[in-house]
């Protein structure tokens, strides 16, 4: 039987709700960040002249990052996850 992982959000973020580019700035996420993001995969969505990310979209798109050690390197055992 396979748990998932423990995942701590910032402070607010839920998986179900849409956030502004905005609302990640509050996170402590910055626009250059998001945008590397979005060149990466994230998924977003445009509405109004605003771009939306879906908080689990936001979680999944970090758990397929590749699992890095402290030393920047990565890891051997690293498994992305679908």
């Amino acid at each position: 039987m396979s748990t998932k992982p423990k995942i701590e959000l910032p402070i607010g973020l839920s998986p179900d709700v849409l956030y502004t580019m905005k609302d990640f700035e509050s996170f402590g996420i910055r626009q250059t960040a998001l945008r590397s993001a979005r060149k990466k995969g994230l998924k977003v969505r445009y509405a109004h002249r605003k771009c939306w990310i879906y908080g689990q979209d936001w979680i999944n798109y970090i758990l397929g990052l590749p699992d890095y050690s402290g030393d920047g390197t990565l890891r051997s055992d690293a498994k992305a996850v679908q």
